[in-house]
């Protein structure tokens, strides 16, 4: 899964010292299987040649709070990306914006499913 996407149905997580709504969907599955995460980065090395490697695991925190331990994986995963990205900056291409005002109106779409996040994240 591509993570470091702009996610309007995000929710808050720190990256790069400002919280970036950030998609839920990995730390959500790996939390409801029970699995890690394998993070694996990709690195252009010229032309069409790429150098892929793949990192140690990301472990999900398991506290028996659904809502901490997604907030906490999220977190964990946007870490990776940030260290990536400080590893090798010019490898990083981002044509939108990242980080919106905290007070800034979500569509619509977004505002029905913080709800339901608010809502199913305590049945989680």
């Amino acid at each position: 899964m591509l993570v470091d996407q702009r996610a309007s149905e995000g929710i808050p997580s720190p990256f790069f010292g400002r919280d970036a709504l950030t998609t839920p969907a990995p730390a959500t599955l790996a939390l409801r299987l029970n699995a890690v995460i394998v993070p694996i980065s990709n690195e252009r090395v010229g032309g069409a040649h790429f150098h892929i490697r793949v990192h140690p695991v990301i472990e999900p925190p398991s506290t028996g709070n659904a809502t901490s331990d997604l907030v906490a994986l999220t977190a964990k995963i946007n870490a990776f990306v940030e260290q990536r990205v400080r590893e090798h900056p010019e490898q990083w291409l981002w044509i939108h914006r990242r980080w919106v005002a905290a007070d800034a109106p979500l569509r619509k779409r977004a505002q029905a499913l913080e709800g339901a996040f608010k809502a199913t994240s305590k049945r989680f």
